[in-house]
């Protein structure tokens, strides 16, 4: 019995819910997967500077696309490359060629009418010479455009004029696709992480000064300061020299923050206020213990904060 899932889908795509076993790729019915014509498309061009101080457009340079292409993608592409790179046998491509002969004229005017049926006996077999292992379909499709721009039995060159752009262009297409299977059969390398160095204590004290001598700003800028300070007065005495006239006639922070440092935001208003609060606050937390009717009906005072903080 269907499911709802299944029954509820439109005809056309009722053959291909669930699993569906996968149909076996045939390259003379197929086209190139799309993902793959993509990746090996032609980039486009870029100018370059030229003689003279002009600008030439020239082909760009084609690299491997950064996203991987499924394998099975790939496995199709090369099939369907190497189907349209299928050389032809010679008695097809002389079959191709024979009609130029019969509906075509000798341009070599000196040629005899006696002479002319070995003549082109001995021309299409120089064609088949030079055609040989071009795919079938290049060969009939150039026949076909040298039909259409001459009333004259095709030269070596001129039929190859018509052939080598499409051969070449399936070629490249062949090697680009081959690039991409190579990449993806490599084996992916991580980068080894750099070994870990401690920085010395040189370093450390000179990128303290430097972050913190100019400090911009804020409720910090002093306790920063004062910490430049102590580092440049460290780093003189490990340099075996005077502190800098900026750090020199002042104490600077080199043990740990005090509380008061550290939140210097607060102002003698704003802490007179926490005070009050926390007052009020023990006072409520008295109440209400003495309604719950346990526990100590004294009014604990506030924690006291620590002195200094570690960094």
């Amino acid at each position: 019995m269907q499911s709802d899932t299944r029954r509820n889908l439109p005809d056309k795509t009722k053959g291909r819910a669930g699993n569906p076993k996968t149909e076996l790729f045939d390259p003379a019915c197929s086209s190139l997967p799309r993902s793959v014509a993509m990746a090996i498309v032609d980039p486009p061009e870029v100018d370059v500077d030229g003689p003279n101080g002009t600008r030439l457009r020239v082909p760009g340079t084609w690299r491997p696309p950064s996203t991987p292409i499924l394998a099975d993608l790939l496995d199709q592409a090369k099939q369907f490359i190497a189907h349209r790179l299928k050389p032809a046998e010679e008695s097809e491509i002389r079959s191709a060629i024979l009609p130029l002969a019969l509906s075509l004229k000798v341009e070599n005017k000196l040629i005899s009418e006696e002479n002319e049926a070995e003549f082109y006996r001995q021309m299409i077999a120089e064609l088949v010479r030079h055609l040989k292992g071009t795919p079938l379909d290049i060969v009939r499709a150039a026949c076909d455009a040298h039909v259409r721009v001459s009333e004259f039995f095709p030269t070596v060159a001129a039929l190859l004029k018509h052939v080598t752009p499409e051969l070449q262009k399936r070629q490249g297409q062949e090697f680009r696709i081959k690039r991409l299977c190579d990449a993806q059969a490599a084996p992916k390398k991580k980068p080894e992480p750099a070994p870990f160095v401690a920085e010395s204590e040189e370093v450390r004290l000179r990128a303290d000064i430097e972050r913190w001598r100019n400090y911009p700003g804020g409720f910090m800028a002093d306790a920063l300061k004062r910490r430049a300070i102590a580092s440049e007065q460290r780093l003189a005495e490990l340099e075996s020299r005077e502190p800098e006239e900026w750090a020199s006639g002042e104490t600077g922070i080199a043990a740990p923050l005090r509380k008061a440092e550290v939140w210097g935001f607060q102002t003698p208003a704003s802490v007179a206020r926490n005070m009050a609060t926390n007052a009020r606050l023990a006072e409520l937390a008295k109440e209400n213990r003495a309604r719950q009717g346990f526990g100590s009906t004294e009014a604990q005072p506030p924690e006291s904060m620590p002195d200094e903080i570690p960094e």
